[in-house]
């Protein structure tokens, strides 16, 4: 195994001797605490936590260069920090770890009424997702706007000239310069297929190019528009959204190589039952308090994979 030089860290190791074989011979090995994997955020938010998901540690003889890896480590003044340091701890060992501090990483959450919370911004999964992530480390914003589409067509309108990239929220997403893009469109466009279905696919790549030729190293999370019940006041049919709109949607993700959640397989498989996800009174298309729930713990899990 190669243990590669990584920077900006500075190692500052407590040495620990011992004897075992070595090539044949003993060596009374003088160990090394080093990092082997960065975090997955290598900058950290100042006055917040530090995040060391992602992150492994070894020990290094300095003398045979044998190595051993680190299954638990513990990390020094970790709350709160002012300083772009941290000390790392496992066994009689210790190294110094140094990092760019930053302000809070700020989300833009993109969609339609799923997003904005139809009548109940208060209860939208954004809501949620920033209580999930912490006020410290994670600003969300809500850009999601009640029947908006992709392509105009569906929803609360008929024109092409109120689709997404004709709104204001859409040049205010642009001009928050995020760090994460969630994006949950689609659903509108189902509720008139007839005219959306031509321009659907073309709509939402101009869409995805936009965001990516703006935010070409930040990271995107896409998600497909979840299962609903088709008896519902919006005559949005989920057989629509699951055999047109969805299968549209896998794709772009893949072919855009974003972070896919197929909310879609998510809500079907939950275990708690679809009903307990959508709001009663014949919604039966919006997240009840439970379902924005667990949209929002869903990506705030995503998050914590992603290196930022």
């Amino acid at each position: 195994m190669q243990i590669k030089k990584i920077l900006p860290f500075i190692f500052v190791p407590f040495i620990g001797i011992s004897v075992a074989a070595c090539g044949g011979k003993e060596c009374a090995h003088d160990f090394v605490l080093s990092v082997s994997k960065a975090p997955n955020y290598s900058k950290q938010v100042k006055g917040s936590s530090f995040n060391k998901n992602g992150m492994e540690l070894v020990l290094t003889c300095s003398k045979c260069k044998q190595i051993q890896e680190v299954e638990e480590f513990d990390v020094s003044n970790e709350e709160n920090f002012e300083e772009g340091y941290v000390t790392l701890k496992a066994e009689d060992y210790e190294c110094k770890y140094e990092f760019e501090l930053r302000d809070a990483f700020k989300v833009a959450c993109i969609g339609d009424s799923l997003t904005a919370g139809h009548m109940w911004p208060n209860e939208s999964y954004p809501t949620y997702l920033q209580q999930d992530l912490g006020n410290k480390t994670f600003a969300v914003s809500n850009f999601g706007i009640n029947g908006v589409s992709v392509t105009g067509y569906g929803g609360s309108w008929d024109d092409p000239n109120q689709k997404w990239v004709k709104k204001a929220e859409y040049k205010s997403s642009m001009d928050l310069d995020p760090d994460i893009l969630i994006i949950m469109l689609g659903t509108n466009d189902a509720t008139n297929w007839t005219k959306a279905e031509e321009i659907f696919e073309e709509e939402y790549r101009a869409l995805l190019d936009s965001y990516k030729e703006a935010f070409p190293d930040r990271q995107f999370i896409f998600c497909t528009s979840p299962a609903c019940k088709s008896n519902n006041q919006f005559n949005i049919s989920n057989e629509r959204i699951r055999d047109h709109v969805n299968p549209i949607q896998r794709q772009l993700a893949e072919d855009y190589e974003m972070t896919l959640i197929d909310f879609r397989n998510i809500f079907e498989n939950y275990e708690g039952g679809l009903d307990t996800l959508l709001r009663p009174n014949n919604d039966n298309v919006h997240f009840s308090i439970e379902g924005a729930k667990l949209v929002a713990s869903t990506i705030a899990e995503t998050i914590a994979t992603l290196t930022l």
